[in-house]
């Protein structure tokens, strides 16, 4: 009877702090760029108390964060060293490690299981995709293409890697293969389009076309356009959940951080600063 009683008591504990997790998964926390302090920081935005902390505060450019999977390492892009070079900060205690030194590195994708950060180099004089391990070592060109390659964006398999190329003449969106360095192009326009984010089970993936955002089902290979109006949006990412996005957008005169739901109804401002606010990445569920 007491043994029961027990496994009861555990099991109620147990689902208090899934209750408490599932409410924590949008964590509500976002990273994002901003100029409010006179140059490009990182800052954390807390979506429930409308309040964002520096996270970054230095007089080099810091630009386009990017969270482990489990939100406890940030990986950015900084000129602190010389040129622009990738780095992590830990969460816990705000320590901060360089992983490249070329001064010619941006835009770091974390790889799902975190042993593996995508990014952007310039470092044999053409912007490739390249792949390294999460502690800096193993870099390596994946792309090997006279175009220019950038934005990579890791599947949730780990397989896969999404990226825009001007190879046919404007920007369109590629799907690397990474086991067999294949590529297969999936979007054909005159506008310039870069990868977003993927849904969690990879089924479809989010990208600005022109001024909008458009989701991409690779099932039917169906396009939905999710915002379609004058201003113009950019850089984006789920919430843990799936349910909402964030983006930036100047349809409130500036650029702003925005949310909306995942079909793209109800957005809303959630920075309403008169500084350049950008580049925003949902935090997971630590």
């Amino acid at each position: 009877m007491m043994h029961t009683k027990k496994v009861r008591i555990w099991v109620l504990l147990l689902a208090v702090f899934v209750v408490q997790c599932e409410r924590k998964i949008p964590s509500n926390e976002i990273a994002f760029v901003s100029d409010r302090a006179g140059n490009q920081d990182i800052y954390l935005l807390d979506v429930d108390t409308d309040s964002a902390l520096a996270l970054t505060q230095h007089e080099a450019e810091d630009w386009a964060p990017n969270w482990s999977p489990d939100g406890r390492k940030l990986a950015f892009a900084s000129t602190r060293a010389g040129g622009w070079n990738i780095f992590i900060m830990d969460m816990e205690n705000r320590r901060i490690v360089q992983l490249t030194d070329t001064g010619k590195d941006r835009r770091p994708s974390w790889s799902p299981t975190g042993s593996r950060i995508a990014f952007t180099s310039e470092r044999d004089e053409n912007s490739e995709i390249y792949i390294m391990k999460s502690d800096g070592s193993e870099q390596m060109n994946v792309t090997h293409h006279r175009a220019r390659d950038d934005r990579p964006l890791w599947s949730p398999d780990e397989h896969r890697i999404a990226f825009s190329s001007d190879r046919d003449g404007s920007w369109d969106i590629y799907i690397l293969n990474i086991e067999t360095g294949t590529t297969d192009k999936i979007t054909e326009d005159v506008l310039s389009e870069y990868p977003g984010a993927w849904s969690e089970d990879g089924a479809r993936l989010l990208f600005v076309s022109g001024d909008d955002i458009v989701q991409y089902s690779f099932e039917g290979e169906r396009t939905t356009v999710l915002t379609q109006d004058d201003s113009r949006e950019g850089t984006l990412s789920y919430s843990p959940d799936g349910a909402q996005i964030v983006f930036d957008s100047d349809r409130s005169g500036d650029y702003d951080i925005w949310i909306m739901n995942a079909d793209g109804t109800d957005p809303k401002n959630v920075t309403q600063h008169p500084a350049f606010d950008w580049f925003p990445q949902w935090r997971p569920c630590p």
